[in-house]
């Protein structure tokens, strides 16, 4: 999985893609709501791994705070 990272890394500069939420002018006082709505999401019922607002906070704050690719 480690190899991987240099080629997605590699393809999200050749396609100008955004490097996280900030990139899409998401901030920190959204998490909240973004949090909720994810949780409500239908997909969540058959995501095998289960999460909860808190948990769905988290990974908003990380991919809020990508490293700069």
């Amino acid at each position: 999985a480690q190899k991987v990272i240099p080629a997605v890394v590699k393809l999200i500069r050749k396609l100008n893609l955004p490097k996280g939420l900030l990139d899409l002018g998401v901030v920190v006082n959204d998490i909240p709501a973004l949090a909720q709505a994810a949780d409500k999401e239908i997909v969540g019922l058959t995501n095998p791994r289960k999460a909860n607002v808190s948990i769905l906070s988290q990974l908003y704050h990380e991919a809020l705070y990508l490293p700069r690719l």
